[in-house]
């Protein structure tokens, strides 16, 4: 798997935690302590799962392009991306943004976000390709 350096990121890409929507770029407050636990734990049992069935692989706080016409570039908490996605033989893209839906998209509520904000990012999974299919 092919590594690559942090210095090949663009340097026009805005700094910390960040969102695009409708083309401009939203800051996104950083996890909390207990968020990132929470997404950690899911992490820890899911990965190892993903990676010796060979269905695919979860990351924490990437950002996905997930709907490029309208300039929307979400970053849940934790996502999975299956093998039918994107090849386990590939590395992710060294772009700031994987340009694809993740399969499955995991938001943890926090003081810093509320549920009709989630429920607007989870509408947008379903109708840009992310399915419940994939985790039955």
């Amino acid at each position: 798997m092919a590594i690559a350096s942090a210095s090949l990121v663009s340097a026009s890409e805005p700094s910390g935690l960040y969102e695009v929507i409708d083309g401009r770029v939203v800051k996104k407050p950083a996890m909390s302590a207990f968020e990132v636990e929470v997404a950690s734990i899911l992490l820890e049992f899911l990965a190892p799962f993903l990676r010796a069935h060979r269905l695919g692989r979860a990351v924490c706080e990437m950002l996905f392009r997930i709907d490029p016409v309208r300039g929307l570039d979400r970053r849940p908490d934790l996502a999975f991306v299956s093998e039918e996605r994107w090849s386990l033989e590939l590395s992710a893209p060294i772009d700031a943004a994987w340009d694809l839906v993740p399969d499955l998209a995991v938001e943890i509520i926090s003081p810093t976000n509320n549920a009709y904000e989630a429920q607007d990012k989870l509408r947008e999974y379903f109708r840009l390709g992310a399915s419940l299919d994939k985790v039955k």
